[in-house]
């Protein structure tokens, strides 16, 4: 008898390499665009006006992992609720 626990494993351990190798996929592709951006933005005279009122990209990025870190938090409690209820 196969192990479902195993099964389990493996198929989230395939779900991680191929997560990883899209991330890795967008970054190799985001390093091209930005530099491409970078040449192009470079000819230009001065920082467009509004630049220094953007927010920092970490601050953007560190914004939304903290709003994913909650809702996967509550849909675990979801998940977990149900579970209890039809246990």
């Amino acid at each position: 008898m196969t192990d479902p626990g195993a099964i389990g494993k493996e198929v989230q351990s395939q779900i991680l390499d191929t997560t990883r190798k899209s991330q890795q996929a967008i970054v190799g592709t985001l390093a091209v665009w930005s530099e491409t951006a970078k040449a192009i933005t470079s000819a230009l005279p001065v920082p467009p006006p509004v630049a220094d009122k953007l927010p920092m990209a970490a601050v953007i990025v560190s914004s939304a992992c903290d709003l994913a870190g909650q809702l996967l938090a509550s849909q675990r409690k979801l998940a977990e609720d149900v579970l209890r209820l039809c246990g």
